[in-house]
């Protein structure tokens, strides 16, 4: 009897020992989700509550929108996204993808014991040379952040258009439009998406979208993309780097908020300008220069050199530190705008809300009731910020209207509060918060974007990548009723069931 029960702890020895050299935990009788285990690659990972993987898959930028996972699933493969997106369709279980857990959407938090699609381990970008004409593409992984995106290719002579935050994930920007620094000479990181790999949600199918197969889907994709599948790789737009996006001058300014009017007045005359122009501002506090006033920061890049044209006007008005000039590339121009991976814009874990506004161009009056409803915030939200983004649009607007889901081309400027309190574990309640921070985020956060929009004379334009919801269909998808009505009806095609529906949802 001994010889046997040795003989059955060998046998069950080695059963353990194939079952890890497959990826799968020897103690699958108990594990939840060992049926979707052994359909994925063996590098692929399940990380269930209670697990690092799963804490740090789950951590988000703002807590307010947080959703609720049953399990996390971090795949390696197009086919572990395929098998996990059709286990979910068999148990009758929402999913959701993951990227860099940026978005503050409040549909999010509907995803209620969903199933986590975790794309982080899958960050491969390969540069298909060569280049034709200093154009080319590149594949690009769901997995990949953008400063990734942008060291990447400029370590092999190559740049493309991004985002001007480092650890936002390119895939969730590029399906919404996806601004940044080089958006005046390229377009839109949607603008350079030539094809996508596609894991429907209707069922998991894979399917490419592009301008010659699944037009319409691709259509949608580029501005309206967060609704319609899982994104396993896209084809993106590259070029060679040149003189001209190598190099960026610039010079970051700190104005007294005496100073609002004339400098947003030299602001609007940059408008149209040289298409590396930027400016890119901040309302904040800063008490070691004034103890009493918010004040106004603001950078400003060009190309290989600044024109004096728009830097003496800068210079010459009434400045609390003295000018910071410098030469940087594209790299780092991220931390120039104070958003690259260790600025506070790359941390986790407050409350965070935005409320976003697409202008033509700067509204003094507005800004400044903007700018005053900023500075009476209550002590515990004096740690927000409000973005004054001023990209070159060119590129942006050569694109048709018609030719994406993008909306709102024609706006040249995109301002947003970004409120933030961080609560004292002292002062919270059962559900984890103040029990009136929410509320009063949202609260300043609207008051702030109504002064921007009523001194605009229009209606509100909200870019998608920073919306909550709130806005309205029309604001976040466009006012012109043939684009929500192609929108619905390629929803019904592609997710009849509304598998995903858990940002800015079109239906």
């Amino acid at each position: 009897m001994l010889g046997l029960c040795r003989l059955w702890a060998f046998i069950w020895f080695l059963l353990d020992w194939e079952l890890l050299a497959c990826g799968i935990s020897p103690y699958y009788r108990n594990d939840p989700a060992a049926d979707l285990r052994a359909r994925l690659s063996r590098e692929a990972q399940i990380f269930l509550p209670g697990s690092e993987g799963y804490e740090n898959a789950t951590q988000r930028w703002s807590r307010l929108a947080t959703p609720a996972f049953a399990i996390v699933v971090a795949p390696r493969t197009e086919r572990d996204i395929q098998e996990t997106v059709r286990y979910a369709k068999e148990k009758d279980s929402t999913f959701l993808a993951i990227g860099g857990r940026h978005g503050v959407a409040n549909a999010l938090n509907n995803a209620q014991n969903a199933i986590g699609i975790w794309t982080r381990a899958m960050r491969t970008i390969t540069v298909h040379e060569p280049l034709v004409n200093g154009t080319g593409t590149a594949t690009v992984e769901p997995g990949v952040e953008a400063g990734e995106l942008t060291s990447t290719l400029f370590a092999q002579g190559k740049v493309g258009a991004s985002t001007a935050c480092d650890c936002v994930g390119v895939m969730g920007a590029m399906l919404g439009g996806g601004h940044g620094f080089l958006q005046g000479r390229y377009g839109l990181t949607a603008d350079n998406l030539v094809s996508a790999r596609v894991v429907t949600a209707d069922g998991g199918r894979v399917v490419t979208a592009s301008a010659s197969e699944n037009a319409d889907l691709f259509w949608a994709l580029r501005g309206a993309g967060h609704n319609f599948g899982v994104v396993a790789s896209v084809e993106y737009r590259v070029f060679d780097r040149t003189p001209a996006t190598d190099a960026w001058a610039y010079e970051e300014y700190i104005f007294s908020h005496d100073q609002l009017e004339r400098v947003y007045e030299l602001a609007n005359g940059m408008i149209g300008g040289p298409v590396e122009l930027t400016h890119y501002g901040h309302f904040e506090r800063r008490t070691s220069v004034d103890a009493e006033h918010c004040c106004l920061s603001g950078s400003f890049g060009k190309g290989r050199k600044s024109p004096s044209r728009y830097t003496e006007p800068l210079r010459a008005l009434g400045l609390l530190l003295p000018p910071k000039a410098a030469v940087v590339d594209i790299t780092q121009l991220n931390g120039v705008a104070g958003a690259d991976f260790s600025s506070p814009f790359c941390g986790h874990g407050a409350d965070i809300t935005l409320a976003p506004v697409g202008l033509r161009r700067w509204n003094v009056t507005a800004l400044r009731k903007a700018f005053d409803i900023y500075s009476a915030l209550p002590l515990r939200l004096q740690g927000s910020a409000a973005l004054l983004e001023g990209y070159a649009t060119e590129a942006v607007q050569r694109v048709p209207e018609a030719d994406t889901a993008v909306p709102d081309r024609f706006n040249n400027l995109l301002a947003s509060p970004v409120m933030i309190a961080a609560p004292r574990d002292d002062e919270r309640g059962e559900d984890g918060y103040e029990s009136d921070v929410p509320d009063e985020l949202y609260e300043y956060a609207e008051r702030f974007r109504t002064a921007l929009v009523e001194g605009s004379g229009g209606k509100l334009h909200a870019y998608v990548n920073y919306a909550s919801g709130d806005e309205g269909l029309e604001a976040i998808y466009g006012y012109d009723q043939w684009r929500l009505e192609k929108l619905r009806r390629l929803k019904q095609t592609w997710d009849p069931k509304g598998r995903m529906d858990f940002y800015n949802p079109i239906l």
